[in-house]
C-alpha cells in the first residue's frame, strides 16, 4: 500500500526515492538493506557517539565470578556465549544491543537455572535489552513458584517485569527487545518466547548425527493467530510500501492509519506504539522433557538465524561440543559470513549454547 497526501510517510518506505535523512544518509541501497532486514528507521543504531554499555562479550569472565552455590547448580552442564556488535558501513556509532544471560541457582534453587538472549530494536533498544538481562533474574528469582509451578511463575515474572520497565526512564516509544530464554528445573526445560529470536535443541540419533528440535516459534505479525489479534486492536499487518513485484521484507505492524511504528515482530518488550495495535509482552512457553539423547540447546538473536535454519545451526555446534565456548564464537562468527554473503549490513549477533551431559556424573565435571 502506498502512503496517501494524507498519511505520515514512513522513514523506511521500500523504494528508489531518497529520504533526507540529516548528515548521516547512507547510500540508497544499503539503506533499503537496513531497512528491509533490521529496522525501518534507519536512527535506531545512532547514539551521537555514547560509548557503547555492551562490547563484545563471551561466557568466559562470566564463568569466573560463578559462587559455590552457583557452581554446585552448574553441576554437569558445560556453557559457552557469544554476543557480537553488527556492522552498518555508513554509521560508526553503531552500538550491540544484544545482551544474554545466564544464571544458576536461580531463587536459591539448585535445580534451577535460566539461560537467555535479548536482542533490542529502536534507537533506545540496547537500554532496554540491558534493563531486561537485569530484571528478569530478579523477578524470576523473587517469585515463589520458580522451582514448584515454573509456568506460572515466569508468565507472572515476566509480567512484573515489563511493569517495572514502565516505570524506568527508558524511552520506548519506538524502542523495544525480544526475549527468548530457558529455565531448566531439574530435567525439564521451559523455554519462552517473545519475539523472534529463536532456541533450538540439539538431539543425538542413533546415527551419531544431531538433530534439530525446535523449542520455540517466532512470533511473525502475519502468523494466523497474532495478526488476528493485532487487527482486532486496530492495527495493520504489511510489508513496507513498495513498487510491484520489489522486496520490501517481512510483514510489519502499523497504525490503521499512520505508517508507523512499522515492528516486524508481534510480540516484544517495551516498544509502546506497537502495544497500542495488539504487539504483546506475554512470552509463549514451550516444556520439554530432557532425555539422555538431548545433549545441548542454542539460543540466539536472529542475527544467528536470519540466514541459518535450526538444523545448520545445531549440525554446527554438534562437531563443536568439546570446546563450548569456541563453538560460540565460531557459531557467531559463520553468522556473520552468512550477512557478509547477503548483504552489506550485518546485525548484532549473539548465541548461548549449553550443554547438559545427563549421563555424566557431577564430580567428573
Amino acid at each position: 500500500r502506498r502512503p496517501s497526501s494524507t498519511r505520515r510517510q514512513p522513514m523506511g518506505i521500500c523504494s528508489s526515492a531518497s529520504e533526507p535523512d540529516g548528515d548521516r544518509s547512507p547510500p540508497k541501497d544499503a539503506k533499503n538493506l537496513q531497512r528491509r532486514r533490521l529496522s525501518v528507521a534507519p536512527k535506531h543504531v545512532d547514539t551521537h557517539r555514547r560509548e557503547s554499555t555492551a562490547p563484545d562479550l563471551d561466557f568466559v569472565e562470566m564463568e569466573a565470578t560463578l559462587t559455590a552455590d552457583e557452581k554446585k547448580s552448574m553441576g554437569t552442564m558445560e556453557c559457552g556465549a557469544r554476543s557480537n556488535k553488527g556492522h552498518v558501513p555508513y554509521n560508526p556509532d553503531k552500538v550491540n544491543q544484544d545482551r544474554f544471560v545466564i544464571k544458576f541457582n536461580v531463587g536459591g534453587h539448585n535445580e534451577v537455572a535460566l539461560f537467555g538472549v535479548f536482542d533490542g530494536h529502536g534507537e533506545h533498544g540496547h537500554h532496554v535489552s540491558s534493563f531486561v538481562k537485569a530484571a528478569l533474574p530478579k523477578h524470576l528469582s523473587s517469585h515463589e513458584l520458580i522451582a514448584s509451578d515454573p509456568e506460572r511463575a515466569i508468565t507472572q515474572a515476566t509480567a512484573a517485569m515489563v511493569q517495572e520497565l514502565d516505570r524506568m526512564s527508558i524511552n520506548t516509544t519506538f524502542s523495544g527487545t525480544t526475549a527468548i530464554y530457558a529455565v531448566r528445573v531439574g530435567n525439564k526445560l521451559y523455554v519462552a518466547n517473545i519475539g523472534d529470536s529463536r532456541c533450538a535443541l540439539g538431539r543425538r540419533s542413533s546415527e551419531g548425527k544431531y538433530e534439530a528440535i525446535g523449542l520455540s516459534e517466532d512470533q511473525k505479525p502475519d502468523n494466523p493467530e497474532e495478526q488476528k489479534r493485532i487487527l482486532a486492536a486496530g492495527g495493520r499487518v504489511e510489508p513496507l510500501p513498495g513498487m510491484p513485484g520489489e522486496d520490501c521484507g517481512p510483514h510489519r505492524v502499523w497504525l490503521r492509519n499512520v505508517d508507523v511504528p512499522g515492528l516486524a515482530m508481534s510480540r516484544s518488550i517495551g516498544d509502546k506504539i506497537s502495544q497500542r495495535v495488539g504487539v504483546i509482552s506475554v512470552p509463549e512457553i514451550k516444556t520439554h522433557e530432557l532425555t539422555g539423547d538431548d545433549h545441548f540447546i542454542v539460543l540466539a538473536s536472529d542475527g544467528v538465524w536470519e540466514f541459518m535454519e535450526n538444523q545448520e545451526v545445531v549440525s554446527f555446534v554438534g562437531e563443536r561440543l568439546s570446546d563450548l565456548k569456541k563453538a560460540s564464537v565460531d557459531l557467531a562468527q559463520r553468522a556473520n559470513e552468512k550477512w557478509r554473503q547477503n548483504e552489506e549490513v550485518i546485525d548484532d549477533i549473539t548465541c548461548v549454547i549449553v550443554k547438559f551431559n545427563l549421563n555424566a556424573s557431577p564430580e567428573k565435571s
